[in-house]
């Protein structure tokens, strides 16, 4: 567990400040269980539900400005308080060490951790599939430009064709980089949960698509649209280092979506959301102990029917995010030299990583995508139109 660093932000400043207040007590900071054993596994379930999935009604002291399980004082349960509570099990810190009894009653003393945007991306891949199809799998995509010690990942299911949309399936698995890292064990708590529907006040702050509440754990048939997803990962053992999972063809998702699809032609979304109480969308900086709040893209998933007319905003931009960037460059040489596959959007002839529009991604393809992601080159003038005469 060496290899791992937990330091939650607000709480190292009591090895320096005392409590502002004289007359304190907080028997449920790291006992939310109340059961005099503080710091232990059913403390963390307990915070996990009350943070993620709002199963548990919060408790506060009167004596106590924090509420149970709120080890940064941040005036709610979330993601840094469950790696906080996790990382005292796994012995990566003692939290006598961290903060006097009174301390947790100075909300000026213990600042919860900085949100910033940045961090890395999760992608969603966008995929066309036949009307009725079983067994779909949807990859999501990460990269990390820190070491994670957590991932929040709430997910909105959102029809944009009435009746188009999933038929009686829908699951998520773990696979590539966080799998083969041990990101998340056995030993830990729920790591899903569904939303039937929106909640009718959006309780969370921030851009989000919609908020959700009161988590169901058997979806009920047949499945309309919206719905919410949340899952949840954290490590238990050395954090997950800086990486990329690469895009559809060219990689190996670290989630797996899977479903069926109705057989109304059409089309739906894969967004990204907010859970309340508070869920958001979110990396943990292992070594900061720092919320990260990475960049999204969607997913759209189009069932069966004809083809439309041509639409291809995708070419020379692999990530499809209206940016061209070396994350792009990246995908154009593995589609051009490393036997990745180039990626097809449906009702458009050439695929993302053909700038050029000859058929295939070759050096040509590389070079150009070079000069207008790295160089500044004007892209109208090297890439190619496939939509045009």
């Amino acid at each position: 567990m060496k290899g791992r660093s937990i330091v939650l932000t607000g709480l190292l400043v009591a090895l320096v400040s005392p409590c502002a207040w004289s007359q304190c007590d907080c028997p449920g900071q790291f006992d939310p269980n109340r059961n005099g054993i503080p710091c232990e596994i059913g403390d963390l379930v307990l915070t996990w539900n009350r943070a993620f999935y709002g199963l548990v009604d919060t408790v506060t002291t009167p004596t106590c400005i924090c509420q149970d399980g709120d080890l940064d004082c941040s005036g709610l349960l979330d993601v840094l308080d469950v790696v906080g509570l996790l990382g005292v099990i796994c012995g990566d810190f003692d939290p006598a060490q961290l903060c006097g009894p009174d301390f947790s009653c100075s909300l000026a003393h213990c600042p919860a951790g900085a949100r910033r945007v940045t961090g890395g991306d999760v992608f969603v891949e966008s995929k066309a599939v036949p009307a009725g199809a079983t067994g779909v799998h949807v990859g999501v995509y990460f990269f990390n430009s820190v070491n994670l010690s957590a991932i929040i990942l709430p997910l909105e299911f959102r029809s944009i064709t009435t009746g188009s949309f999933i038929a009686d399936s829908l699951s998520v698995t773990v696979h590539g980089r966080l799998a083969s890292s041990g990101f998340v064990t056995s030993g830990l708590p729920p790591l899903g949960a569904y939303y039937a529907a929106p909640a009718t006040v959006n309780s969370c702050s921030g851009p989000v698509a919609n908020s959700y509440d009161t988590a169901v754990w058997a979806l009920p048939l047949p499945l309309t649209g919206p719905l919410g997803v949340l899952w949840g990962g954290m490590n238990t053992g050395p954090c997950l280092p800086p990486g990329f999972d690469g895009f559809p063809g060219n990689g190996t998702p670290s989630l797996v979506l899977t479903f069926s699809v109705t057989q109304t032609a059409g089309s739906f979304e894969i967004d990204t959301c907010c859970i309340a109480p508070g869920s958001h969308l979110a990396f943990v900086d292992c070594n900061a102990d720092t919320v990260l709040i990475p960049q999204f893209t969607k997913g759209v998933i189009t069932i069966g029917g004809e083809p439309g007319p041509c639409a291809c905003a995708c070419v020379a931009d692999p990530r499809c995010d209206g940016t061209a960037d070396i994350v792009d460059v990246v995908a154009v040489i593995n589609a051009a030299f490393r036997g990745g596959h180039a990626t097809q959007d449906l009702n458009c002839s050439s695929s993302r990583e053909d700038v050029d529009c000859n058929g295939h991604a070759d050096i040509i393809d590389v070079t150009r995508m070079i000069s207008v992601a790295l160089r500044g080159v004007d892209p109208s003038v090297l890439l190619c139109d496939p939509c045009g005469p």
